[in-house]
């Protein structure tokens, strides 16, 4: 497998931000980049150690996606009335990753399409800590992968 990658680190308490950057990416199909998609995280997370589980990701919204990405970055996911940090940082946290990509030009997966900090949640384990809540953009040039951790 060809690609670089880098981990790097928005200040954001409890949290874990990864950024993998492909380097040569030509499928013409989708469901075969996405695919690979999932290989490259496969690969990183036996590296690092991080992610596991790729069947645990699902498809969601770009919509969702950002929903998830600024309750993540806002609140905890033991304590879901916690803050982590204030709704103007998880904000910025957001946009800090989504404006790297045209809402049109993105395939999201999460391994929730629950709302976590209402009622019941649910979720596919990734990690290997109680609570966890991990976010993929990609568009097929380059991924970002947030996962987002908790203990009770």
């Amino acid at each position: 497998m060809n690609y670089k990658y880098k981990i790097v680190d928005l200040d954001a308490p409890g949290t874990a931000w990864l950024y993998f950057e492909i380097d040569v990416f030509s499928h013409d199909n989708k469901e075969k980049g996405l695919n690979y998609i999932l290989e490259v995280l496969t690969d990183i997370s036996n590296k690092n150690e991080l992610i596991k589980n790729k069947e645990n990701w699902g498809a969601i919204s770009y919509k969702k996606a950002e929903f998830l990405l600024e309750n993540g970055f806002r609140y905890d996911l033991a304590y879901t009335s916690c803050e982590n940090d204030t709704k103007e940082n998880a904000r910025r946290y957001t946009s800090r990753i989504l404006d790297m990509f045209s809402a049109l030009d993105t395939v999201c997966l999460s391994n929730t399409s629950s709302d976590l900090w209402k009622g019941s949640a649910g979720w596919n384990s990734i990690t290997n800590h109680t609570f966890d809540l991990g976010v993929l953009i990609t568009d097929f040039k380059k991924i970002i992968v947030t996962v987002f951790v908790g203990e009770d």
